[in-house]
């Protein structure tokens, strides 16, 4: 039976160099009410324990967005611990029955790490969702951050290329999948112009000729066919249908793959930017094979500022089909790019260079600019 005015919920004791915490689970609903962050502001002046208290960094929206996007997904999981600090007045564990008793009100537990996971989770009400638990009694300050720390800097964040490279072990479809496969065929296609060109992970590298990430080499073209692939890769999930764009949309969101995609015709997505880029590989040849640093045409630069223009030349020639290499060759005919003209003093690396390269093809072609 549980005592009013407390929460009892099964745990395990847990003991480490540290000291013993307790591991357990709890409703998301019961951790919006009881939990709490210290946010970190770095002031002058600021005593030492002061600083230590304040643990969590500012709340990052976009990441908290992101979060409630996900957990409402078919196969939204948080398989690693909530860490929480509670004070010994307000939680007691039972040895003989593993049972912990928290005191049930608001800002009991203090939050050292998941913060985002907790605040992502606040308007969850697609049913129910619990989050495994640590839970440290009376931590001292300096612990907390020592903990803290140690999540927060020791771990290792994981490169967009890898996340790509695992949707190939994922069997239902998804736009990342099908961008993940489409960069496989462009790097060992004979016929592509990025054959051996993108570090595809997994694989002994040439790093010499790698010259493309496989995110780097993704990221432009999922823009070509979703707005929100986490949505996407959820709905065809459940075994629900996408909906195809109209021409329209697909002109004012530049969706152009995305019917294509739709109607499973990746192998045709992939004729188009291969043909496309065989074209820019054509014209400037000599650009397009050179490795030394300071020429960007087949470099990160070069081949986002080409996507960008990608779906306004497919827009012109019409949508939903295969683009033969000879419409991009007239298509591309119309600018007056020179072979010296893809130099880092140009289009230096980065978005402002991605984004020079793409208004100058625009414009050329006779899209104006718009980036």
């Amino acid at each position: 039976m549980t005592t009013p005015g407390l929460l009892e919920f099964p745990c395990i004791e847990v003991t480490q160099p540290i000291g013993t915490f307790y591991i357990g689970s709890l409703d998301n609903n019961i951790i919006q009410k009881i939990a709490w962050a210290d946010v970190r502001r770095i002031e002058g002046d600021r005593r030492e324990v002061e600083i230590i208290s304040g643990l969590q960094r500012e709340i990052n929206k976009t990441r908290v967005n992101k979060i409630a996007a996900y957990v409402k997904t078919i196969d939204a999981t948080f398989p690693t611990s909530i860490i929480l600090a509670i004070k010994e007045e307000d939680a007691t564990f039972d040895v003989e029955r593993n049972v912990m008793s928290v005191r049930d009100g608001v800002d009991v537990a203090k939050i050292i790490d998941g913060q985002h996971r907790i605040r992502g989770l606040q308007n969850f009400l697609e049913g129910k969702f619990q989050l495994n638990v640590a839970i440290f009694v009376e931590m001292e300050p300096q612990d907390q951050a020592i903990v803290f720390s140690t999540i927060n800097l020791t771990q290792t964040k994981v490169s967009k290329s890898l996340v790509y490279d695992l949707f190939e072990l994922v069997e239902a479809r998804s736009p990342q999948k099908s961008c993940h496969n489409i960069a496989r065929v462009a790097h060992y296609s004979k016929e592509s112009p990025f054959e051996g060109r993108i570090k595809i992970l997994g694989r002994a590298r040439d790093k010499e000729n790698e010259l493309l990430t496989q995110a780097g080499f993704v990221e432009p073209l999922l823009a070509l066919i979703s707005t929100n692939p986490l949505q996407d890769s959820d709905d065809l999930k459940r075994g629900r249908m996408l909906k195809k764009t109209t021409t329209d949309e697909t002109k004012a969101r530049r969706l152009v793959f995305r019917n294509l995609f739709i109607m499973k015709e990746d192998d045709v997505i992939a004729l188009n930017v291969l043909n496309y880029f065989n074209v820019v590989r054509q014209k400037w040849p000599d650009e397009w094979n050179m490795v030394r640093p300071g020429y960007i045409l087949n470099r990160t630069t070069g081949y986002r500022g080409f996507m960008s223009v990608l779906p306004l030349i497919c827009i012109e020639l019409g949508l939903d089909r295969e683009i033969k290499k000879s419409e991009f060759e007239a298509a591309l005919a119309r600018t007056t790019l020179r072979k010296e003209d893809f130099t880092t003093e140009q289009f230096p690396p980065g978005t402002a260079g991605e984004r020079a390269l793409a208004n100058r093809l625009m414009n050329n072609l006779g899209y104006g600019t718009g980036l």
